[in-house]
């Protein structure tokens, strides 16, 4: 199991780990006491919204209130789920919260464990259906984590980190999973922002433009797989793993003793 969590969150590969509703009270590990369900349930109640953060003056005054709104939401329990959201996602949160995938690996939050506010599925295994939930972050915390501004013209938002849906399609890097040369560019993003100070909140069209530039240049990526490439590695995943992983019980994953990350030939 832990071999296998390694290898998903390393990679940055998006994974769910669900648990049936049945067993969510062998996880409980401590009675809360009234204050603290209160206080840790807040965000479970109807009603309850996220703040976004609102363009008023650009620069460090506005990446300070970043900082804080990502404090916040990476204190909240069911924050876990960023590492099984694997990429970009991932990346930032492990960088802003480092003890985040120790509280991953301990177990489901107390958003499923107490408050049952866990994304909820009906899974076939075994060739039985049965109710399952795992931690969930909604679209506007993820907003959040990446930065998200408005700014109150219409149909202007900006964001401080690149949308994961901009990374699979324009940037050349990103090959599906977090390769060698993916989280190198992430890099060289953070310093940017952390060491040099670059506080640019970039529109999507700006992001595109960022990412394209990317992959050209001393920064184009060494290897870009091709459609070929894909369907050539879907053939040998096939062949060396005759089991589906989809959908059937953590301990029936099985990784081999010998494994060639492709992440070497990068």
């Amino acid at each position: 199991m832990t071999g296998l969590l390694d290898f998903a969150i390393r990679f940055g590969i998006p994974f769910q780990l669900c648990i049936k509703l049945s067993e969510v009270h062998a996880f409980r590990t401590e009675k809360l006491s009234l204050i603290a369900r209160e206080i840790n349930g807040a965000p479970y109640t109807p009603g309850f919204e996220d703040a976004t953060l609102e363009y008023k003056s650009g620069g460090a005054s506005l990446y300070k209130n970043y900082l804080a709104n990502v404090a916040a939401l990476l204190d909240r329990p069911e924050a876990v789920a960023f590492i099984a959201k694997g990429g970009i996602l991932r990346f930032l949160a492990e960088k802003y919260c480092p003890g985040l995938i120790k509280r991953f690996k301990a177990g489901p939050s107390l958003q499923v464990t107490e408050f049952q506010r866990g994304e909820q599925m009906i899974l076939t295994l075994n060739n039985s259906d049965d109710y399952y939930t795992v931690d969930e972050v909604t679209d506007g915390q993820i907003n959040i984590l990446l930065g998200h501004v408005r700014t109150g013209h219409a149909n202007t938002e900006l964001y401080l980190w690149p949308r994961p849906e901009l990374l699979e399609q324009f940037c050349d890097h990103m090959k599906g999973y977090m390769s060698n040369s993916m989280h190198q560019y992430l890099e060289r993003m953070w310093k940017s922002v952390h060491v040099e100070k670059n506080y640019e909140w970039r529109t999507n069209s700006k992001w595109k433009a960022y990412l394209r530039r990317g992959n050209k240049g001393r920064f184009a990526p060494k290897v870009i797989p091709s459609t070929e490439d894909f369907e050539k590695g879907k053939c040998l995943f096939a062949r060396a793993f005759p089991i589906k992983w989809d959908c059937i019980a953590l301990r029936d994953v099985v990784l081999p003793e010998v494994f060639d990350p492709i992440s070497h030939r990068d």
